[in-house]
């Protein structure tokens, strides 16, 4: 079957079950709710397409091979739609009123296989980022209400820890508190970042998760909660801005330990080393902040290696933290 017939034959679906909606059970009609919640991030379209088929958690052929699972044979694929573009040739206007040729790029949407978990066989999927916490997540909980905020669990995709709008924030129900008390911190990290109101486009998608994943994993090292950020961070570019926003990260980092801890958000220094801030440090060790210090030069790198900045940085700060602790001059 050709692509195009596959696309019509998943839209004409998708329309069925549209229009059968009013002769649906209460039951039927929540599966559609649940399915909703679940695949959030999809299209309605596609949304309905992986409830149809009774999907948990998707990805594509190769997208399962990068996770150590190989589709199983004789599976078949679920198609789902996917914007795609072509070039065409138009003829314009110029501002003299003369016309020419212009190359524009239109959209069209075209059917893509991914196949369910359940049709995958090999290593198993990774299901969380947070692996250890001292906090708890009645703790976590009562610090994002008393924020302002509620905090709901509804079953989502088995790699999805949740996601915030507006004022709610939705978690996985799939996953474990330990991992809940990560993730709540990371969509509390949106919240204060103003990110709920990005409804424009103004911060591309990747710089948010940066940004939020970076004051995440400042505030979970201080409140002794294990998150491997680097896994995260490595699936979204690095702002060529983000030391400028440190001032801004730090400060929403502080102000969810302040929450959790119930009290003031400053950040003690490490024992036994000068106080800086993550900026002053991030600043000192890139050169862009003068230092004739000697000993606040050291300060300033002990501190990126305590936070664990120096390691989910780029390579640079890791690169170096290294060397200075095999050299005697830092410590773990």
């Amino acid at each position: 079957m050709k692509n195009r017939e596959i696309t019509k034959a998943s839209l004409k679906r998708v329309k069925e079950l549209v229009a059968g909606v009013e002769n649906m059970t209460g039951k039927e009609y929540q599966e559609i709710l649940d399915s909703m919640v679940k695949f959030h991030r999809y299209s309605f379209y596609n949304q309905m397409i992986l409830m149809f088929h009774r999907c948990s958690q998707v990805a594509g052929y190769k997208r399962w091979q990068e996770l150590g699972r190989s589709v199983k044979k004789g599976s078949k694929a679920v198609w789902i739609l996917a914007p795609a573009y072509y070039k065409k040739k138009v003829t314009v206007k110029n501002e003299e009123g003369q016309e020419e040729e212009e190359e524009v790029r239109k959209l069209y949407f075209r059917s893509v296989p991914v196949f369910d978990i359940s049709d995958t066989e090999g290593e198993e999927i990774e299901r969380g980022l947070t692996t250890r916490s001292r906090v708890s997540f009645p703790e976590a909980k009562e610090a994002a209400e008393k924020l302002g905020l509620s905090v709901t669990l509804k079953p989502l995709e088995i790699i999805r820890g949740g996601y915030i709008k507006e004022k709610a924030i939705t978690l996985n129900s799939n996953l474990n508190d330990t991992e809940h008390v990560g993730t709540l911190i990371h969509e509390l990290s949106h919240w204060l970042l103003n990110h709920t109101n990005n409804k424009n486009g103004e911060l591309p998608e990747e710089v948010e998760e940066q940004q939020a994943e970076t004051a995440t994993y400042l505030a979970c090292r201080i409140l002794g909660v294990e998150r491997k950020s680097e896994f995260y961070l490595k699936g979204w570019a690095l702002s060529q801005n983000i030391v400028k926003d440190f001032q801004t990260l730090d400060k929403v980092a502080k102000e969810i330990i302040g929450a959790i801890n119930n009290k003031g958000g400053d950040i003690p220094p490490p024992k036994g080393v000068k106080k800086v801030d993550n900026f002053e440090a991030t600043g000192i060790a890139e050169g862009f902040i003068e230092c004739k210090d000697e000993k606040k030069a050291i300060a300033a790198w002990q501190h990126l290696i305590d936070t664990g900045l120096a390691w989910s940085l780029q390579g640079f700060f890791g690169r170096t933290a290294s060397r200075l602790i095999e050299a005697g001059i830092c410590h773990r």
